[in-house]
């Protein structure tokens, strides 16, 4: 049975901050000056049947500072954001690995929220300024997200949850013979001159977990 999805945006609550300024000024050396301002906010997606104070828990303790952050849950529907506003969420294509996601899911269970089911994360910015629909595809592919790792939305995006791993009741038996033989071969002088060569089943030099 599908479980409920909640959203979550994390952002500072002092409206002057670098990562603003910084993402406005790389909007203007794209050639996109008609942007006026560009806020961004952090995304983190929950899967699961919560509570509203479970909600609150996880939005204060877990997911953001309170001090220096603000954050809303997404409503149901999205209020229009009237003229001159445009928004692009960004998150993750289906089989990224997602760090983030996963220590969330763990934190919530020792936080009392068990009921966190999955979680994924992604990124929300609200632009301002007079910009066509092809602008915002520029701004998006040109900026604020990576089409390798990434997909957007002009709008609310719909995250991608890791599938969880299918169980399997297959037991395999390895005789202790099997072993004592492979400890055997180990011994071997053809094994030993191996070692001398480097290890072997050595990861070749620059290997980063499959790419070269």
């Amino acid at each position: 049975m599908p479980q409920p999805v909640h959203c979550l945006a994390v952002r500072p609550r002092s409206a002057a901050n670098p990562r603003d300024r910084r993402l406005l000024a790389d909007a203007h050396a794209l050639g996109l000056t008609a942007v006026t301002a560009l806020q961004a906010a952090d995304l983190y997606f929950l899967a699961g049947d919560l509570a509203a104070a479970d909600q609150l828990r996880l939005a204060q303790d877990l997911l953001s500072d309170p001090l220096i952050e603000r954050h809303e849950w997404r409503a149901a529907r999205t209020p229009a954001l009237g003229r001159g506003r445009h928004l692009i969420e960004v998150a993750l294509r289906p089989g990224v690995t997602d760090p983030v996601a996963e220590q969330i899911v763990r934190a919530a269970a020792e936080l009392g929220v068990p009921q966190v089911r999955a979680a994924a994360t992604g990124q929300r910015y609200l632009i301002h300024g007079r910009l066509t629909e092809a602008d915002l595809h520029r701004l998006a592919h040109g900026l604020l997200a990576n089409p390798v790792i990434q997909h957007y939305a002009l709008g609310p995006i719909a995250p991608s949850f890791p599938e969880p791993a299918a169980a399997s009741d297959r037991t395999e038996v390895i005789p202790v013979r099997a072993l004592e033989a492979a400890g055997a071969l180990a011994r071997s002088p053809a094994r030993r001159a191996a070692r001398g060569r480097g290890r072997v089943g050595a990861r070749p030099a620059g290997w980063r977990g499959g790419r070269p």
